[in-house]
């Protein structure tokens, strides 16, 4: 039995007052491209995204993230993402997010 989201291709999680994602949900996610978390009460990401391997888009904008619960292994594992929106997220600004992602994301 697959779980999590095998076949859907968006997912919107956007102002639904959420304060942690499902271990689970990125289980079998084999064709998400599009994943909006933003304007909730996140406080980081679970390290099952990485089998996201068809991502382009993750829209994180307006939460809690923390460096210590951002997986960014995970993240830079992802070869097809192309948008990553990390803004007012307040315990970690946007230049320092993306200083410490580029050490991480392959140049191009």
């Amino acid at each position: 039995e697959e779980r999590g989201c095998s076949s859907i291709v968006r997912l919107d999680l956007s102002r639904k007052m959420l304060t942690s994602l499902p271990k689970d949900l990125f289980v079998g996610s084999h064709h998400l491209e599009f994943l909006d978390v933003s304007r909730n009460n996140l406080k980081g990401l679970p390290p099952d995204i990485g089998n996201c391997k068809r991502l382009k888009s993750l829209i994180a904008l307006s939460n809690n993230i923390r460096w210590s619960e951002f997986p960014v292994d995970a993240i830079a594992s992802l070869s097809d993402l192309q948008k990553l929106d990390l803004r007012w997220n307040k315990k970690m600004n946007s230049q320092s997010a993306e200083q410490r992602l580029l050490t991480y994301l392959p140049a191009g």
